[in-house]
């Protein structure tokens, strides 16, 4: 018996990207399946990672499918790893730290995530255009990422000055694999960004999207997303996923990954560490087979 992918490749109780979570893995020989040994074994691990790993808010579990197990079940992520030739689904499920009396003491209430249709009410495609970005580039960023506000739902914080951004264009973005300009038609200026980072599995991609304020509200980041779905599947091989985590208490940036056509999936609890605090993050997923954006 194993939990997929959180033992394929990620080993048992490994940290994730951000401080607050582990991956939660195991295995267990066949001979002793069906008999709880598996069950009382996640147990006791939750209640010692939680008190010997400082900080531990969230404990995660990608599995596949056809298991089950008492943790909250958060979301089925559509083509989410890439597994011995196969991209498959996954649910996550998770136990947090405030939980640990119940996450096994009584079967959990289902959760029934929010599929979302693919809506098309914001601008046309045609007004805005993406390009490569340029060092030349750096004065207009310099209007979104020295914005407290912008920067608020954002891993960076604002920038005080050109030179540390400089930095950033020309040893993060300029060699990424997929990160755009954001321009409006007719128009050479960056307004903003939109990039495609790759993941640890092959098959999918990590959506991320940033504009300037001046710009908020006039369907510019809605048409840019749309835009990148549309490029990125037919730039990048092998992809089948592209995946957005939007934090809860952003409303705005959930309208545009919902009016983009991205289907969202669920809330991932305690997901993501940031500025000083864990977030609750709702999942959104565009796949290979879904209609692509017109």
């Amino acid at each position: 018996m194993t939990a997929s992918s959180a033992w394929c490749g990620r080993g048992l109780c490994n940290r994730g990207r951000t401080g607050a979570r582990v991956w939660q893995g195991f295995v267990q020989t066949r001979a002793h399946w069906g008999k709880s040994v598996a069950t009382a074994t996640v147990k006791r691990m939750v209640a010692t990672v939680f008190g010997e790993m400082n900080g531990q808010e969230h404990v995660q579990a990608l599995v596949d499918l056809c298991w089950r197990r008492r943790f909250t079940r958060e979301a089925v992520l559509r083509k989410c790893v890439f597994i011995k030739g196969a991209v498959k689904d996954n649910r996550t499920w998770s136990c947090s730290a405030s939980s640990i009396p119940t996450c096994w003491s009584k079967p959990q209430t289902k959760s029934n995530p929010t599929t979302t249709g693919h809506r098309t009410d914001s601008a046309p495609m045609a007004e805005v255009t993406l390009r490569r970005f340029e060092l030349s580039d750096v004065d207009a960023m310099m209007a979104w990422a020295s914005d407290p506000q912008v920067a608020a739902f954002c891993r960076w914080e604002p920038y005080a000055s050109t030179d540390p951004l400089l930095a950033y264009l020309r040893d993060t973005v300029l060699p990424h694999p997929w990160f755009r300009a954001i321009c409006l038609a007719g128009e050479s200026r960056p307004v903003g960004a939109v990039s495609v980072a790759p993941t640890a599995e092959r098959c999918r991609g990590e959506l991320g999207y940033v504009l300037a304020r001046a710009h908020w509200g006039k369907g510019v980041a809605t048409a840019a997303v749309r835009r990148a779905l549309r490029a990125v599947f037919a730039e990048v091989d092998g992809l089948e996923r592209v995946e957005a985590l939007v934090d809860v208490d952003n409303p705005a940036s959930q309208r545009v990954a919902e009016k983009a056509g991205l289907r969202r999936e669920g809330v991932l609890r305690r997901h993501y560490w940031h500025k000083g605090r864990a977030r609750d993050m709702v999942m959104y997923s565009f796949i290979s087979s879904d209609p692509l954006p017109e």
